[in-house]
């Protein structure tokens, strides 16, 4: 087992950030084989970081992703000085997110959803949420 904690309330998750696609992570999910093993899928990372969409991410781990980091960015753009996973609100940014959340529902739909956006972000995140009808 790959906890000596007989807890099954305990969960651990392992977060995307630099891999180019969700092979590897997968793969150690599947190998290790606890159940209380899962994904953090950060989905500014799988698109600043990686060559799969956030999209072909959550269809690809599907219910190895137990929580979902949200927030928009403008991808790869390696400016200098400039961080590529620049946490902005939900719509501000390249992504489609209403299409990321409807693939999400369908393939992980027991995740956790986090609003990672900067703070500047959070409320309009929020309020981006409210208006695709994922809040009142």
């Amino acid at each position: 087992r790959f906890f000596q904690n007989k807890d099954d309330s305990i969960i651990l998750c392992i977060e995307n950030q630099f891999e180019e696609d969700s092979e590897l992570m997968k793969m150690e999910i599947d190998e290790v084989h606890d159940p209380r093993l899962k994904i953090c899928l950060d989905i500014g990372h799988a698109h600043a970081n990686s060559r799969q969409s956030a999209e072909e991410w959550i269809a690809s781990l599907g219910e190895r992703i137990h929580y979902l980091h949200l927030h928009n960015n403008h991808g790869k753009q390696h400016q200098k000085g400039h961080n590529d996973d620049e946490h902005l609100a939900l719509q501000n940014g390249t992504m489609d997110i209403q299409k990321i959340l409807r693939t999400a529902e369908r393939f992980c739909p027991n995740a956790i959803w986090a609003v990672e956006s900067s703070a500047p972000y959070l409320r309009e995140s929020v309020c981006d949420l409210k208006n695709m009808g994922y809040l009142r």
